[in-house]
């Protein structure tokens, strides 16, 4: 009876060993698969967060800058009709016509104000002081101008450090005339040793900055054709013979940002 009971027990040990050990298979084999699954659906979500959030390739700009520089202006008046100034002490005279020019150098600022990385607005503030003129009356005249601008700016931003812009405004133009005491035909011509006058005026051009830090840029050139409107009614008869006045203006200078954001190395 010893013998068959011991071959029994015997049988069912082994039965249960291999039952257990299909079950270790089973249970790594479940855990092997919920790794695998949770590996695909972080994946996935990786995937879906790198695809849903692009990187942003929109170029950094300054909310305000400020640009002083060198300003100049060559005024070209292109007379229509030849006048004539009288000397009354002496009854010389002296004869104006043609394209005759006069040029102006000084300073000036521009603050303009970004929309965005494209669009902004911009005041454009300038004076100067006229020189070698060749109107007809010689270096006996001395004056200054100063013009006040406000329009629209389109700035082309990108990696590089070139920034191009285009700029249009509109505004004034404030002439300021002095005869010398010596200019006797020149205080005629005025009836006084000075006169002023301020003018409709319009700028259209462009020019580019150099980026060199996030703050500071050279801008090397910012070159306009300027328009004014004087109109006929002042004591020299250039202005009777001269409606509108063509003057080509020239900035150059440094500009800083102000605020916002700027790509490029600090």
């Amino acid at each position: 009876m010893r013998m068959p009971v011991a071959l029994g027990g015997l049988l069912l040990l082994s039965v249960s060993s291999m039952l257990a050990q299909n079950a270790n298979v089973g249970t790594d084999s479940a855990n092997t698969d919920s790794t695998a699954a949770s590996s695909t659906t972080s994946d996935a979500a990786t995937t879906r967060s790198t695809t849903t959030r692009p990187p942003s390739t929109q170029p950094g700009f300054p909310t305000i800058e400020t640009a002083p520089g060198f300003l100049f202006i060559r005024t070209s008046l292109n007379l229509t009709n030849d006048f004539t100034v009288h000397n009354p002490n002496n009854g010389n005279s002296v004869t104006a016509t043609g394209a005759n020019q006069f040029n102006c150098a000084g300073a000036g600022t521009t603050l303009a104000y970004n929309l965005s990385s494209l669009i902004g607005v911009a005041a454009d503030l300038g004076g100067c002081k006229i020189f070698g003129n060749t109107i007809g009356l010689g270096n006996k005249i001395s004056g200054s101008q100063f013009n006040y601008l406000f329009g629209p700016r389109l700035t082309f931003r990108g990696s590089s450090p070139f920034v191009p812009f285009f700029d249009l405004g509109f505004g004034g133009n404030r002439i300021s005339v002095s005869c010398q005491n010596s200019a006797t035909a020149c205080v005629n011509a005025t009836g006084g040793n000075s006169y002023s006058k301020n003018a409709f005026a319009m700028s259209v051009g462009g020019g580019f900055d150099i980026r060199m830090t996030r703050k500071i840029s050279l801008r090397p050139i910012q070159a306009e054709y300027l328009y004014t409107r004087f109109g006929n009614q002042c004591a020299l008869a250039v202005c009777s013979n001269n409606n509108n006045q063509n003057s080509f203006r020239l900035k150059s200078g440094i500009v800083v940002a102000w605020g916002g954001s700027a790509s490029g190395s600090k």
